[in-house]
């Protein structure tokens, strides 16, 4: 009976340390599970963060092309006028030397009358 008893204790003695080990173990993988939770939070929120960027620097891109063609249209206007302007000065010019021409003709002839 008495080598019962003791075998019985061996294999309780046995189970409690299986138990402990396996508790023990228990706690790594909860220790563990609990950080990768932490980390698989702060990596979700940084992927938001990052998703968020990324369509503000999309629209702003849009945006700036927008801008970008208005303001190539607004040159292409400027120049256009601007070349405009300076054939209006040279017609203008020519006109006006033609009619000096003119009045100095006129004038010649004005004074072989005189």
């Amino acid at each position: 009976k008495s080598e019962e008893l003791r075998a019985s204790a061996d294999v309780n003695s046995a189970f409690k340390l299986e138990l402990r080990e396996t508790n023990d173990t228990l706690r790594q993988v909860k220790h563990k599970l609990d950080i990768l939770t932490e980390q698989y939070t702060i990596s979700q929120q940084r992927n938001r963060d990052v998703t968020r960027e990324l369509h503000h620097l999309q629209k702003n891109k849009v945006q700036w092309m927008e801008m970008g063609e208005n303001m190539e249209a607004e040159l292409q206007k400027t120049t256009m006028e601007t070349e405009e302007h300076k054939h209006k000065r040279l017609t203008a010019k020519h006109e006006l030397m033609t009619v000096l021409r003119k009045l100095e003709a006129e004038q010649a002839i004005t004074a072989q009358l005189r």
